[in-house]
């Protein structure tokens, strides 16, 4: 699906410059540049998900890539649908006609929201099974978060990461900033932002749920 949503973007692309409008090219418009930049934000990440899956899956003696497989296919699955629809809106009426590829390509994109398993199991199979690992992973922190008198010390430091937490504001000490290009340091905060407040989440429901 991300190989015929880059052909189609290309196609809507090559419209969009041609067609014309109150004088000027519908690539002159900021809402058409928008879709067109967000469909080839969808297209590069959905491509980039598949190597990184694909390149895990052939570099490990016996991988389990499954978790990963799931995510890929229900971020790409409903990018397809979504993009595919953004790009038919490019075409405007002509996009409908069947003359033109894009009311096919909604036609087959829609069916791999079901197929393959539906993305609504998919996502409950995500959950858990990031859950069961994050479990075995933090049983030792969940018990001592559950016996704060016998680990006064280790009760003091998460209660200071809990503090930055309600004030929104964790501490960003991943520096995946690091690994890439200056320009994206905005990018990665945002990226590492998320993934601290997901784990603080993923520890607050262990700690009062249980593994």
């Amino acid at each position: 699906m991300a190989g015929i949503l880059r052909k189609v973007l290309q196609w809507a692309l090559e419209h969009a410059s041609n067609r014309k409008q109150f004088g000027m090219n519908l690539t002159e418009f900021g809402l058409i540049k928008e879709k067109i930049a967000r469909t080839s934000v969808a297209v590069y990440a959905m491509e980039s998900m598949a190597y990184l899956t694909a390149g895990t899956l052939d570099s490990l003696e016996d991988p389990d890539c499954s978790v990963e497989a799931a995510i890929v296919k229900v971020f790409s699955s409903e990018a397809a649908w979504k993009y595919g629809s953004e790009c038919l809106q490019i075409m405007g009426g002509l996009g409908y006609m069947k003359s033109y590829p894009y009311e096919r390509l909604l036609r087959d994109a829609r069916i791999l929201l079901i197929f393959e398993g539906t993305n609504e199991i998919l996502r409950m199979f995500i959950a858990l099974n990031g859950l069961q690992h994050a479990g075995n992973e933090l049983k030792e922190m969940v018990k001592k978060l559950r016996n704060p008198l016998m680990n006064p010390g280790f009760i003091l430091g998460k209660g200071l990461e809990k503090y930055r937490h309600t004030k929104d504001n964790p501490k960003l000490d991943l520096k995946l900033n690091e690994y890439l290009h200056p320009s994206l340091k905005l990018g990665s905060d945002a990226l590492e932002y998320c993934v601290k407040r997901f784990q603080y989440a993923v520890e607050v429901c262990l700690s009062r749920h249980g593994i």
